[in-house]
């Protein structure tokens, strides 16, 4: 969520922004909706890349060196690209949003008004593809036996039989990797699942 300077003449004028905040609890989201001094955030951003680095040096210092590193092992012929994966996965994990916009200060936003949606997560797709006749959204080929309003996902391309029954509000992913299972309601929950997972491979376990 952005807080904008409010003067200009209509929607379309680029206003600087006084503070930017991301992911607010529900109570202060509520209260930034209704204020009418605050726009969400779309999650596009756009800058110059000697800006980005820039505040990337002032910000993130130990990202902008690790950038600096990255580039510089590109450029360099016959460089391995497992140098370049060992610098990237030292970093820490942390969002631009957190990083870098809540600290920077030159920052603006363009007010605009349009049909979006952020497909990040399992749950959009209940709000992006059609339902069957008991709201369940599916993908690939699952068998689906007394189900309602679920989300199942199916890219097994036929290696393994997806089959859920009886449940209800449930999202199911299932891959020739992995299979996730869990309430619609903890979608976002999953980036747990992926820390604990990297947590898991640095620890040497299977």
């Amino acid at each position: 969520i952005a807080e904008a300077n409010a003067s200009g003449e209509g929607s379309a004028d680029i206003r600087p922004v006084a503070a930017f905040r991301e992911k607010p609890d529900a109570a202060t989201a509520e209260i930034y909706a209704t204020s009418g001094r605050h726009l969400w955030n779309s999650g596009m951003f756009f800058w110059r890349v000697s800006t980005f680095l820039d505040g990337l040096a002032r910000a993130m210092p130990d990202l902008y060196e690790a950038t600096v590193r990255m580039v510089e092992r590109l450029r360099t012929p016959g460089a391995s690209d497992g140098g370049i994966a060992e610098i990237f996965e030292a970093l820490e994990d942390i969002s631009i949003d957190y990083g870098l916009m809540e600290k920077a200060d030159n920052v603006h936003v363009l007010p605009a008004t349009f049909a979006w949606d952020d497909v990040g997560s399992w749950d959009s797709l209940a709000r992006t593809r059609r339902a069957d006749d008991r709201g369940n959204v599916t993908t690939g080929e699952p068998i689906l036996v007394d189900a309602h309003n679920c989300i199942v996902y199916d890219a097994t391309d036929g290696g393994t039989a997806v089959a859920v029954v009886g449940l209800e509000d449930v999202v199911v992913a299932a891959t020739p990797d992995g299979l996730l299972v869990c309430h619609k309601d903890r979608a976002q929950d999953v980036k747990k699942v992926v820390g604990e997972l990297r947590r898991r491979n640095r620890d040497g376990q299977t």
